[in-house]
């Protein structure tokens, strides 16, 4: 409950008189994220495999579980379970389920879920948004083996996992 009463606070604070720009005739500033990690991607070390190779981890080079298990595995945070050697992100279900994301968690979606494929989906989320929505970086969603960015709602996964 303090949570949701400090993102009430700073909801509000962001869209008054604070969040306003200093000059008339300066564009407003695109409201910021509640929380962001402190996490860079671009070391992922398959960010362009076109083949099939193993990961050492369990996974395929350039698969999104590939992705976020190495991104749980470097971003630096505390886990109570590593995310090696899963399986396919569907099966992504032993850990912590999580109503409130934050950056360092996981979005799964089940197989054939909005937009998955059979085997699932998997994205590390990067940011609580102060619109409700989550920004996740992912590998293998809009195209095979690369990377991208998007913005979520909060209901498109299936859950929210925390490691």
């Amino acid at each position: 409950m303090r949570i949701r009463q400090i993102v009430a606070v700073l909801a509000i604070l962001l869209s008054g008189p604070y969040a306003q720009p200093a000059h008339a005739d300066a564009a407003p500033a695109p409201a910021p994220a509640l929380r962001t990690a402190a996490f860079d991607a671009s070391g992922y070390p398959w960010p362009a495999q076109d083949g099939w190779a193993l990961d050492g981890h369990g996974y395929w080079e350039g698969e999104c579980t590939s992705f976020v298990a190495w991104a749980l595995r470097h971003d630096g945070r505390p886990r109570s379970k590593w995310p090696d050697f899963l399986g396919n992100a569907w099966h992504w279900t032993g850990s912590a389920l999580v109503t409130m994301p934050q950056p360092g968690d996981v979005a799964q979606w089940d197989a054939g879920y909005d937009g998955a494929d059979s085997l699932g989906h998997v994205a590390y989320v990067v940011a609580a948004n102060a619109g409700g929505t989550y920004t996740v970086d992912e590998y293998n969603w809009y195209t095979f083996h690369r990377f991208d960015t998007r913005v979520i709602a909060p209901n498109e996964p299936s859950r929210y996992l925390r490691f």
